[in-house]
């Protein structure tokens, strides 16, 4: 059986969502799979009121593997014309395509115009932040979730 969730196709289509958004032109793949997973989990971030992937235990595990996949979709996009690459002094950028921004425009499921709502929160809650910041900011959250878990499942 063909695995749907958390491949870098489906990563692939949330990249190109986040790219559509135009706040910015140029992403590193670090900001993106920052971003990806920011916007997924909102709620634990406190700029959105859900977590568009759901309450879990071991959701900032993930993020450990959002890179991964993040590199995967990219390459994906960028093999079909979807996303542009473009090198810089500090290391490769990526832009989404006129191609891009066609087949994104046909993405336009309630999950999308959810994903996409959230990547304008996101966006917004981190606007000033540099990406090494944001890295800081999603492995502080991430640490303080570890703990305050720990902290319950030792309470049972």
């Amino acid at each position: 059986m063909m695995e749907l969730f958390n491949t870098p196709f489906e990563t692939a289509l949330r990249v190109l969502l986040l790219l559509e958004t135009g706040a910015r032109t140029d992403f590193s793949i670090n900001m993106i799979a920052a971003l990806d997973f920011a916007a997924l989990y909102g709620k634990s971030f406190g700029f959105s009121e859900t977590n568009l992937h759901g309450d879990n235990l071991f959701k900032f595990s993930e993020f450990a593997t959002r890179k991964e996949l993040t590199n995967a979709g990219i390459t994906f996009l960028v093999q079909r014309g979807f996303v542009d690459v473009n090198p810089t002094k500090n290391g490769f950028v990526y832009r989404i395509s006129s191609n891009g921004r066609k087949f994104a425009s046909g993405l336009n499921t309630k999950y999308a115009k959810e994903y996409k709502e959230q990547i304008r929160l996101a966006l917004s809650h981190f606007s000033s932040d540099s990406e090494q910041t944001i890295l800081k900011k999603i492995n502080k959250v991430a640490v303080a979730s570890l703990e305050k878990e720990d902290a319950v499942f030792h309470e049972e």
